[in-house]
């Protein structure tokens, strides 16, 4: 009987050996598959599964190897340097599973771009002063210096606006300038609104004066005044070809204007301009005669194609 336990054991051991050989040759090859070496971390024969030594407790380490698994000073559980990544590494260590370099290397770096809105205004008003059109006699333009002053402007504007009368012996304008130098009325000398200059008068003798222009005509002061394009004309300067006569005076004086420059006094020892410049003594109003710093302004319509083009490249 006692035989018979004894070659049934051996019998078993010598089935469980063979058993656990064929197990360490598998799990080999399947280590050389994964790229390990054969039998790189496999078991040993009646190790249980475990390399001989290996996790089998020593004195005094409840079942730890000696210092394994021991956690060194500030490493929170793990041994020094254990898993801990690289600088730069971002959990890996240095070079750990990154693939090779195949890029081209960089090139080197180029001037450094400006941050600032307002410097990369600065660098292209700095590009744009060096181009072209400020090189050369460009950049050497000036204002001109031939330009019209505000007093030849107004009355220039006055003896324009005389070219819309029909009155085939005076042409006479008016301009009146506030103190701002903005024009607020412009007047000529014709006919009334609603009048026909074809039918009324134009001559300037008759046997009878109804059949001459002076009893129909409005003068160019008095136009002015009427097409005032601001509530009044109060403290403002008036520009006139012709002194005024004194009914034109006196429309001056009721508007509240301040100041009369005329071009021209022909008619200075007449009875109407005598009584205007009386009214305008007593009034205060101040008149004097108009001194051209040029005789002739000259209005070329074909100037604005013969002069170089002005548009911005």
């Amino acid at each position: 009987m006692l035989m018979s336990e004894h070659n049934i054991r051996s019998n078993i051991c010598q089935r469980t050996e063979q058993a656990f050989t064929w197990v360490v040759y598998g799990v080999a090859g399947l280590a050389a598959a994964r790229g390990r070496a054969p039998g790189a971390g496999l078991p040993g024969p009646g190790s249980r599964g475990r390399a001989p030594g290996a996790g089998l407790p020593g004195p005094g380490s409840r079942g730890r190897a000696p210092g394994a698994g021991l956690p060194g000073p500030g490493s929170r559980g793990r041994a020094p340097g254990a898993g801990l990544p690289g600088p730069g590494s971002r959990g890996r260590a240095p070079g750990a599973g990154l693939p090779p370099c195949r890029s081209a290397p960089r090139p080197a770096p180029g001037p450094a771009r400006p941050r600032g809105g307002a410097e990369r205004r600065k660098q292209r008003g700095r590009a744009r002063m060096s181009g072209p059109r400020h090189n050369g006699t460009e950049a050497s333009c000036k204002k001109r210096e031939d330009y019209l002053e505000w007093p030849e402007y107004f009355m220039a504007v006055a003896f324009l606006s005389a070219q819309r009368s029909k009155d085939p012996s005076s042409q006479v304008g008016a301009c009146i300038v506030n103190s701002e130098n903005k024009i607020v009325g412009i007047g000529y000398n014709g006919m009334p609104n609603g009048c026909s200059d074809d039918v009324l008068p134009w001559t300037r003798t008759g046997e009878n004066r109804l059949d001459t222009k002076y009893p129909y005509v409005c003068h160019a002061e008095l136009n002015a005044i009427m097409n005032k394009n601001s509530a009044d004309v109060k403290g403002c300067s008036m520009y006139v070809a012709l002194f005024p006569c004194n009914e034109c005076a006196k429309l001056i004086i009721q508007a509240g204007i301040k100041e009369v420059i005329f071009m021209s006094d022909k008619y200075h020892d007449t009875t109407e301009m005598t009584a205007a410049r009386r009214m305008f003594d007593l009034a205060g109003i101040i008149y004097r005669e108009f001194k051209p710093k040029c005789n002739k302004i000259i209005i070329d319509f074909d100037s604005i194609n013969s002069r170089p083009s002005q548009k911005l490249l």
